[in-house]
């Protein structure tokens, strides 16, 4: 079995040569630096037996579990919004790497860690079909566009959505939640103290039916999914089976492509435009 801590870029041909080697590996995310490598990578995996992951931790927060079964109780889910934002931070660990610094790989920030908001998003209220972005670079140090502010549509539901990240700002406060709008109720995720993360619920179909909000406490995971995805590659490793891991190529592909229709809409001043599928 192969961790490989690689840049984006690195990891086309090196699943190339775990698979000549027969090796299951753990590749790092995005998939891949452009949508045509994520687009081989996930075909590569396809056409073997071998496990293939890309380490997408958030696919297995504990906050997942907790909220799904409360959403199948607010139903129909009509529209979300999520916001991960934040001030920049000058003394950032992950700004010190080159290869972020200068990033190949597309959308710099926003695939690095916007895979990780997309994977709590999908995850929860399903695949992105289009979506209508701008994005911008408000730090030099980004190397390249830093924020996202977006709305979406999702496949196969009249779901609606916006979605918005960036911890590229001036003085303000750290904010992670999803809130997840339905007609009989709202839940939110809410992850900005991520030693005190939460599920909250209020049920009812209008303001007159509307019951006092419920406060679901979230399990504390101090790795935050990791220990849980290498568990999980783990035992399809063991088992021989692939189909046992969760955070597959092909996931992992429409999280980048997601990041790629912002940049195409961005571009296009705003246009609407469809998430790439495989």
């Amino acid at each position: 079995m192969l961790d490989m801590l690689l840049p984006a870029q690195f990891n086309l041909d090196t699943v190339k040569h775990a698979i000549g080697a027969g090796k299951p590996i753990l590749l790092e995310k995005p998939i891949a630096a452009t949508m045509a490598q994520a687009r081989e990578v996930v075909k590569l995996a396809d056409s073997v037996d071998i496990p293939i992951g890309i380490a997408e931790n958030w696919l297995y927060l504990p906050c997942i579990d907790v909220a799904k079964p409360l959403l199948e109780k607010i139903g129909p889910i009509v529209a979300f919004t999520h916001n991960s934002t934040g001030p920049f931070v000058t003394q950032n660990k992950y700004l010190s790497t080159s290869w972020r610094q200068n990033p190949e790989h597309i959308g710099g920030f926003l695939s690095d860690g916007g895979v990780h908001q997309l994977a709590l998003v999908t995850e929860l209220v399903g695949e992105i079909a289009s979506v209508s972005a701008l994005t911008r670079q408000v730090r030099k140090e980004s190397g390249t566009v830093d924020i996202v502010f977006s709305t979406v549509e999702m496949k196969d539901s009249d779901i609606i959505g916006t979605f918005t990240y960036g911890s590229a700002f001036g003085a303000t406060d750290k904010s992670v939640f999803l809130k997840i709008y339905g007609r009989n109720g709202t839940v939110v995720v809410e992850l900005s103290d991520k030693k005190k993360p939460v599920v909250k619920v209020r049920y009812g179909s209008s303001a007159e039916e509307c019951s006092a909000e419920e406060v679901h406490d979230v399990p504390l995971d101090d790795t935050f999914g990791v220990n849980a995805e290498f568990q999980n590659f783990r035992e399809a490793v063991t088992k021989k089976d692939k189909k046992l891991f969760r955070s597959t190529p092909r996931v992992a592909f429409h999280h980048l492509a997601c990041v790629a229709a912002f940049l195409e809409s961005s571009d296009k001043n705003g246009d609407h435009v469809k998430v790439e599928t495989i």
